[in-house]
């Protein structure tokens, strides 16, 4: 299981998932993948 660097929640499934700088990420929904892809940057540097 991982977690939606949008808003935290735990992913279950990868139905929604995205590729960045050669990382994949999953989201819970079509609308958290939406604005990871708007702003990838503002999500993978919140993580650290």
């Amino acid at each position: 299981m991982s977690k939606d660097p949008v808003c935290g929640m735990e992913v279950h499934d990868e139905r929604f998932c995205s590729t960045y700088k050669g990382m994949k990420y999953c989201f819970c929904s079509s609308s958290c993948m939406k604005k990871f892809k708007e702003n990838p940057s503002r999500y993978v540097e919140a993580e650290k």
